[in-house]
């Protein structure tokens, strides 16, 4: 968790940064299958470290993830503990961001929606660096 507020707290100071300059700039990770590659943009913020899974709760069946943690890193996670996502992609590499982002389906879908629906609350940074938690409540 410490590496987690570690990251974070570097990423905000950047994207402050940039706000407070009025600096156009693009957040992404290199790897991902529909971010342009890092090397062809000026002003980049990197997220690619925030891809751990922080914390798994066994009696509440609640998972603590970082968005570009994959599919597969949770599943096998989650199954040391008996548990499973309800919503498992096809495409495993997925990351828990662009599942929720994409409201990806599986075959389960018909039963439990598509993944987003297993998302309780997010944290978002928004552009000026503040950060807030978000429900559908």
């Amino acid at each position: 968790m410490d590496t987690h507020r570690f990251n974070v707290r570097e990423i905000t100071k950047h994207i402050q940064a940039f706000y407070k300059k009025k600096r156009l700039f693009r957040v992404c990770h290199e790897g991902a299958h529909s971010t342009q590659a890092m090397h062809n943009l000026r002003v980049v913020v990197d997220i690619g470290d925030l891809n751990y899974i922080l914390d798994i709760k066994v009696a509440s069946r609640f998972a603590m993830v970082e968005l570009n943690a994959s599919i597969e890193k949770l599943v096998k996670e989650a199954l040391k503990h008996n548990l499973m996502p309800p919503v498992v992609p096809a495409f495993t590499r997925t990351t828990v961001g662009g599942a929720f982002a994409s409201t990806t389906g599986a075959s389960s879908s018909f039963k439990h929606g598509f993944f987003d629906r297993a998302v309780t609350w997010l944290k978002i940074l928004l552009p000026d660096g503040n950060i807030t938690r978000v429900s559908r409540q």
